[in-house]
């Protein structure tokens, strides 16, 4: 993720380091990001269940897959 604000940040002529989440500590990145991405994902699953398709989440199991960096 580092590059795509370095990039970003290249082509705006300034550091922009909240372009972007899952970025290493040393660029302004922090720690447990890890989970809170993963729990962002499920929370906006859940809410797009629930609100567009109508289908409750209370009682049902889920399966997330990613990549780590």
């Amino acid at each position: 993720m580092a590059w795509i604000m370095d990039t970003y940040s290249m082509l705006k002529g300034y550091s922009v380091p909240g372009v972007v989440t899952g970025k290493p500590l040393e660029l302004g990145g922090s720690l447990g990001r890890h989970e809170a991405t993963g729990k962002e994902s499920w929370l906006f699953a859940q809410e797009a269940a629930s609100q567009v398709l109508g289908i409750a989440s209370k009682g049902r199991k889920s399966l997330s897959r990613g990549a780590e960096t």
